[in-house]
């Protein structure tokens, strides 16, 4: 039997013929929603049952939760291998718990990238046979309209952003307005002291935080990681017509290639070059949103997304572990 395990009633994991979905029970603490959720796959499951994990995290749970108690023997997929370059406690931690899950025969891992897989089998000291599975691109998103531009720049979202480059970067463009969305822990670390080409908002509902995105001309998204982190605000963008200028990582030189948006290490300089040659160039943005449109409509879709996992599913039903 095989079993999806999402952390909420996730309506973009697509239907895997064959296989049963389990919700994480929700809590105020996610952690504790993560492990209540692992746990309950585990006891459901029966041995040599394949679980696979929206959250690569519920992934690495159940399999030391599998090894600390009686209930072995479970075939384990962890969708998209998110551990992120940092140090602290907490992230050598992880790292520990994630190279030892990865060790294992039982343990299988998909990446959104495959320059980031082979990033993880470099900082780890593994060799694992990453499978490539790109995120998917919501079919609803196909069915946005291109908004024009205003401009402006948009910068939102909360997963590794590098706030104080983007606010760097504005404050050297006095002439372009910027649009952040802030997770309001930074909102708070930051919005006294903000460039006066800088309006600044936090923690709003979906569709408001799609609103200033449309706004905007360009999408710029610095981040802090290798990790994927952004890629969600880079499908928005797309959808809504936006040039996208992004942190050149392993992850998303894995989207973005030069001829559908621009990739770049985070530096002041050229990132005031490129955002100004965009904005100069409205023609070229329009080239460069349709052509990641494009791949992303191809390669990402929700029907090659079900084919890769299942593929995987069965890879790990049909072997002798």
């Amino acid at each position: 039997m095989t079993y999806i395990l999402l952390d909420d009633n996730n309506n973009y994991f697509p239907k895997i013929e064959g296989t049963e979905v389990i919700i994480s029970p929700q809590s105020q603490n996610k952690a504790l929603s993560w492990i209540k959720g692992a746990w309950k796959a585990l006891t459901k499951s029966r041995k040599d049952d394949t679980i696979v994990c929206w959250l690569d995290i519920q992934a690495v749970i159940i399999y030391w939760l599998s090894l600390l108690t009686w209930r072995r023997k479970r075939n384990i997929i962890a969708i998209n291998i998110l551990l992120k370059n940092k140090t602290g406690l907490k992230n050598r931690i992880a790292t520990i718990l994630y190279r030892t899950a990865l060790k294992s025969d039982r343990f299988k891992a998909t990446v959104t990238s495959l320059e980031y897989g082979d990033y993880l089998n470099l900082t780890l000291g593994l060799n694992v046979n990453f499978t490539y599975l790109p995120d998917i691109f919501p079919d609803e998103y196909s069915c946005w309209e291109r908004t024009p531009g205003d401009g402006s720049v948009f910068c939102g979202g909360n997963n590794s952003r590098d706030w104080p480059f983007i606010l760097n970067l504005a404050q050297s463009m006095p002439d372009t307005t910027f649009r952040l969305v802030m997770p309001e822990d930074k909102y708070m670390l930051y919005h006294k002291s903000l460039p006066s080409n800088v309006t600044a908002k936090h923690s709003l509902p979906f569709k408001d935080f799609i609103s200033e995105l449309s706004k905007c001309s360009i999408v710029a998204l610095p981040v802090d990681t290798e990790a994927p982190a952004g890629l969600i605000v880079i499908y928005q963008a797309t959808a809504l017509g936006k040039a996208v200028v992004a942190t050149s990582t392993a992850s998303t030189r894995g989207y973005i290639n030069g001829s559908n948006g621009i990739a770049l290490p985070n530096d002041i300089k050229l990132w005031n070059e490129a955002i100004t040659t965009c904005l100069s160039h409205p023609k070229r943005m329009t080239e460069c949103n349709l052509a990641l449109r494009r791949f992303l409509s191809e390669t990402c879709s929700s029907k090659s997304y079900a084919a890769i996992v299942t593929s995987l599913i069965d890879s790990m039903n049909g072997a002798k572990l």
